[in-house]
C-alpha cells in the first residue's frame, strides 16, 4: 500500500465517524489535513516513468520523459469539502464546537 492509500482511508474513515457523530467541524479538520497532505504529495499525486508508478512530492522536480499528475485540483476539492462540512456545522442547529 503506497502512495497514500493507508492516508486517504483512514482520513476518509475518520471524517466518516465525525459526520456520524454529528461532529461537523472535526469532520472539516480531518478534510484539511487530508487537501495539506495532497498538496505536499503525500496522496493522489504520482509519476509515471515507464512501468514504474513513484511519489512526486510537491518540491521535487518529475523524472525526465515520465507523465507527472499534482493533484492540486484534488487538493482544491478537499478545501471545498471541508468548506461544505463547516458549513453544515455552523448552520446546524444546537452544534458545538467540539
Amino acid at each position: 500500500m503506497e502512495r497514500g492509500y493507508i492516508f486517504t482511508c483512514v482520513i476518509l474513515a475518520a471524517a466518516s465517524a465525525c459526520l456520524i457523530d454529528g461532529k461537523f467541524y472535526r469532520a472539516a479538520v480531518w478534510a484539511l489535513v487530508a487537501a495539506a497532505l495532497t498538496f505536499l504529495g503525500l496522496m493522489h499525486a504520482y509519476q509515471l516513468t515507464g512501468n514504474s508508478v513513484d511519489y512526486l512530492f510537491r518540491f521535487s522536480t518529475p523524472a525526465e520523459k515520465a507523465f507527472a499528475f499534482r493533484a492540486d485540483g484534488i487538493a482544491c476539492g478537499w478545501l471545498l469539502f471541508a468548506a461544505v462540512l463547516a458549513a453544515f456545522g455552523r448552520l446546524r442547529p444546537g452544534a458545538s464546537t467540539s
